[in-house]
Order: structure tokens, then sequence, then C-alpha cells
């Protein structure tokens, strides 16, 4: 690697590269080395038999992903930038290491922009969902808002060719990204950023009462015009939660295991009546996994198939990376597995609204399917 980066450069014309080769995550060797700029696509992979850092990091973690985006962080000279690429399990991931690095990035005035690039983009070695997270230590402190932009093409499609395509939105977001950054107030007031159709502009204090969730869509407000049914907030009639997933090193988590096990690649096939995998009770207790009921709706939160919907027709656990929407008295199973397949593929979950019948009677559920059209 050090050779092939070392020809990279001279390619680029550096006529003297400096390439140093050591352990970032457990070597304090370059500690106290700071930069003005960092550009970095760091590992996602966790190696086998973990990390172990040392003591100097802020955020106490052994994932690769939030020791790497830390030590970019704390190595940026008081001036300095960086732009990382990361998995979707920083922005949004519930795990205390995951929501202390964002709220260290948002409080102590380091982000100021998120980048969500759309799963594929990195085809044909992963189809991992990414962002890019911009960091400016001067100019965020300035602000009181983070942006959040979606980027939908990247001139090539989403498959494992990767073609290319019409329609490529970069130079788009560059010049977004580069006319917010002229604007030195602390809230935009550009019209033109603020209803791009790409861009959504959040307060740093709502984001803090979000549990510093950095996905752009969460904050959104969509309305439903046009109607005569009262609306209502998806989680004042039911209950979300998340599932887990035992530690694949430990014996007895996953050997002669009794119950359904699912992974976010399950969720697209709809009705869910199978699980490739099964976990044993042992590591159904000794993990945050769950047992989920008939009924629930399960959607995929990050990763290749994030965004697909799923209904459980059997009893089952899921990973992390699943929203399990739990069954209510007050919906049909059926009609909400429906209503974001088909109407709010793009709409975050959690926070999406929705309309349904005050009164609506189970004779209907059997109908959904074919009215749905």
């Amino acid at each position: 690697m050090v050779r092939l980066s070392r020809v990279n450069m001279y390619l680029h014309h550096f006529t003297k590269p400096k390439i140093s080769e050591y352990d970032t995550l457990t070597s304090e060797e370059k500690w106290d080395d700071c930069y003005d700029v960092i550009l970095a696509n760091p590992p996602f992979m966790t190696p086998k038999g973990g990390i172990m850092p040392h003591s100097r990091y802020r955020v106490k973690a052994k994932r690769s992903e939030v020791l790497f985006v830390d030590y970019i962080a704390e190595h940026l000279n008081p001036t300095g930038r960086a732009a990382i690429i990361v998995p979707e399990g920083i922005v949004f991931q519930s795990a205390n290491a995951y929501k202390e690095l964002r709220k260290y990035l948002v409080d102590d005035g380091l982000l100021y922009a998120v980048i969500s690039l759309p799963a594929g983009v990195f085809n044909p070695y992963s189809g991992v969902k990414t962002s890019i997270l911009l960091i400016d230590k001067s100019f965020a402190r300035l602000k009181d808002e983070i942006l959040f932009i979606k980027l939908n093409n990247d001139g090539f499609d989403l498959g494992a060719q990767r073609r290319e395509i019409k329609g490529n939105d970069i130079p788009e977001v560059i010049r977004i990204v580069q006319k917010y950054h002229a604007d030195l107030s602390s809230q935009t007031a550009d019209n033109e950023v603020l209803h791009h159709p790409f861009v959504t502009i959040v307060q740093k204090g709502k984001i803090a009462a979000q549990d510093y969730i950095l996905v752009g869509e969460r904050y959104k407000n969509y309305e439903i015009s046009n109607t005569v049914f009262p609306m209502v907030q998806l989680d004042s009639i039911c209950q979300t939660t998340s599932g887990g997933t035992p530690n694949s090193s430990t014996k007895g988590y996953y050997e002669n295991g009794t119950i359904n096990w699912l992974k976010s690649g399950e969720v697209s096939q709809g009705l869910i009546y199978s699980a490739e995998q099964k976990i044993t009770e042992l590591g159904l207790k000794n993990s945050s996994a769950k047992i989920f009921p008939v009924d629930t709706v399960l959607v995929a939160m990050y990763g290749a198939t994030a965004g697909q919907v799923g209904l459980l027709k059997i009893e089952s656990a899921t990973n992390q990376a699943i929203c399990g929407i739990l069954p209510s008295d007050r919906i049909i199973p059926k009609f909400l597995f429906y209503l974001p397949k088909y109407f709010c593929a793009n709409v975050t979950i959690m926070r999406m609204r929705l309309w349904f019948y005050k009164h609506i009677h189970n004779t209907i559920a059997g109908q959904v399917d074919s009215n749905l059209h």
C-alpha cells in the first residue's frame, strides 16, 4: 500500500511524497502531530481480534470507524479542515460510542455539513451506505446549524458495473457547499441554499434533542395535504425499537440456535416467513437482540438495503440495522407495511407522518393490496 501510495502521488506531481506507515489506532508514535487538512476514507471493518486503542482518545470505543473519526477530529490544527467518508452507522447508531462521537463533533464546533451518498457508490467493492462528514474548526464554530445535503446521482448507476449515466449531482453539491461556506453568519439567509431540493438545514439544538442523529431526512416535515383524515405522529400509535447482534466470537451464541435472527438484507423479502440464521437463548440474553412478535413491521435502517420494508409472519430477533415497528391495535399491520413501502420509501420511518381512518374496520385489511393501486 505504501508503494502504491507513493506512485499515486508521483503521478499527481508530488515529487517528494512523505508517507508514514504505522498503526494509527493503537500507536502513540504520532499522537502529537496535527494537520491543516485531512482527507480520509478509513476502513470500516474492525479487524478480527478487535482493536486495543490507547487511552488518549476522547471517545471510548473499540469500533474502527468511531476511532478513526475521533482521531482525525483531534488531530486538526486550530483552523484545520477535514472530509471523512463514514459508514451509515456513524450518523445514527444509538450505541453510546456513536452518540458520544456525534455530540463531540456538533457541540465542539467541528462539523458543519453532512453529505449523504447513495448506497452502491463504492460498488463493486462494497454496497454499504455512506456519508461524508465535512469539518472546519474555524467555520463550524460560527454556525448554529448543520447543513445536510442528499446526493442522489454521482454520474454512474449503482450496479456492480457502475456504468456512466446522465444527471451527475456532484458539481451542484460542490456549488452549494461553497456558497454555504462563504456565508459567515450564524444562520444562513440565502434563499437558494435554504430551499434547494438537495438541502436540509437544522439547528444544532434540534439535533442535540434527537440524540445528535446526523440524518437530514429525519428533520424534514412531511405534510400531506388534501386529506380530511386526522394526522398523527407514528410514535403516538406504535412503539419502535431496534435489534442487536450477539458477539460472533463467543461460543454458544449461534451453534444449534433455535431463535430466528434476521439481518437487514433479509427485510426485502416483504412478507417474512423464515430467517437464514438462528441464535441461542444465551445469545439473546447477552446481547441487545430482542424477539419481535408476528406482524411487526421491519425497516432496514442502513446498509445496501436501507429503506427496505418487511412484515414479520414469524417471531424473530433482528440485528441492530433493523428498526421494528411493533403491532398496535390502532392500525392494521398490513396497511402500515404497505404505507412506507409504496408511499414513503425515502422518508426516515421513525419521523414519518401518516394518515389513517380513526375507526378503520378489520374487514378492510384483506382489501388493502388491491385498493392501494
